[in-house]
């Protein structure tokens, strides 16, 4: 068969060749007016012709114009899976201080009926939860909040740019704020790491502006919420929360739950960023640290033998942490015996009779100076921590 070409309205030509192929080889063309290769269509497209459009996930795509190449999602652990403070545990949020439950997220209310708590679901898709509550029969009925504070060197390329926040929400039988709702927040400021309190409790943030506040309603049955957000120019440090005010006496199930939290690049909510569980726990563990995780108890096993090296200057030798910090750290020693400000000796298992703390505090380490034991060189101690350095 010949080619066939067809000339253009004004000039040039295209050309149409027949390849060689055994048998009979049909193409259809579009059934409406249009140009074929320069939009991707809805069912995706293949080839080096697409010159505009998006091509969608199922077909390959990322479902936006923006190009991802690794941490998509700016949130950390927003499947709610590390929980190394309380291992599922709940916890009683009981000032109006941050508090934090389910690695990187923070609670902040001064309900002294008030509690979060990393709770298992029964979705293959996001087994755990993190679920914000009133305990049963409470009557305090201040605002209760939870939330994120999102680094600065993890959001300062997002300034001036539009992002898609996104998260599952799921209340409780005996959700009571008023018309089942609670408050989205997305607020920004051009400070550097001025951390939660500041954004959440003050209102101090430098040039905090909040370009995200709505209330949405939600309702028994798990939701998928996603919101469009321009972020202003200057943005250097971001903090996503929820928050409701509760009314009246709660019931058994006065809670909202919230899983799948996402935000990224670009005005269109694309599927959930799964991270390796190992890469998860690595980035919550720039936040904090314990040696006794995944328990909440120190013991033999989840404590460091380590000797002490001069005979009753009882200065034990430096720890390197698991991974490097956001900042020097808060570091608590630990006993095996689960003692705060304690070493315990490995012959006896008994705790010293003095103190024990961090010194020399880096973001990659620290040393530990006993108080109050005399010691004889080389003398084993054994050593557990804690390392916080959140926002």
């Amino acid at each position: 068969m010949a080619d066939i070409v067809v000339n253009g309205n004004t000039s040039g030509a295209v050309t149409l060749s027949a390849p060689a192929v055994a048998g009979t080889v049909t193409v259809t063309l579009p059934s409406t007016t249009g140009t074929m290769l320069t939009t991707a269509s809805t069912t995706g497209i293949s080839g080096s012709a697409i010159s505009s459009g998006t091509v969608p996930e199922a077909y390959g795509g990322t479902g936006t114009s923006t190009g991802y190449y690794g941490f998509k999602n700016r949130i950390i652990n927003g499947a709610m899976v590390i929980d190394q403070r309380n291992a599922g545990a709940s916890l009683a949020v009981t000032a109006s201080t941050v508090q934090y439950s389910v690695d990187r997220f923070l609670g902040i209310s001064s309900n002294p009926q008030c509690t979060l708590q990393q709770v298992a679901t029964s979705n293959a898709d996001f087994p755990y939860a993190l679920r914000v509550a009133r305990t049963t029969g409470g009557v305090g009925t201040n605002i209760i909040q939870s939330g994120q504070i999102i680094e600065t060197n993890n959001c300062q390329d997002l300034a001036g740019q539009t992002v898609a926040f996104s998260f599952y929400a799921t209340a409780g039988a005996n959700f009571s704020a008023a018309s089942s709702q609670i408050v989205v927040n997305l607020t920004c400021g051009s400070g550097t790491n001025q951390g939660a309190a500041a954004a959440f409790i003050t209102g101090t943030w430098t040039s905090q502006t909040t370009p995200l506040s709505t209330t949405q309603a939600i309702t028994t049955t798990r939701t998928l919420y996603t919101y469009s957000v321009s972020i202003p120019a200057g943005t250097n440090e971001i903090g996503i929360r929820w928050y409701y005010t509760p009314v009246g006496t709660a019931g058994a199930n006065d809670w909202f739950q919230i899983t799948g939290v996402q935000l990224e690049k670009g005005s269109t909510a694309t599927s959930f960023d799964y991270r390796p569980y190992g890469t998860e726990l690595q980035l919550c563990q720039r936040y904090y640290e314990s040696t006794a995780f995944p328990s909440t108890t120190f013991s033999q096993n989840t404590t460091t033998a380590l000797p002490v090296f001069v005979s009753n200057l009882d200065r034990a030798p430096g720890t390197k942490f698991t991974c490097v910090k956001r900042a020097a750290p808060t570091v608590v020693i630990y006993s095996r015996n689960n003692t705060s400000g304690k070493v315990s000796f490995v012959t006896t298992g008994a705790d010293n009779a003095g103190s024990a703390t961090a010194s020399a505090i880096s973001e990659t380490g620290y040393s530990i100076t006993i108080i109050g034991t005399a010691t004889t060189a080389g003398v084993g101690v054994e050593i557990g921590y804690t390392a916080t350095a959140e926002l």
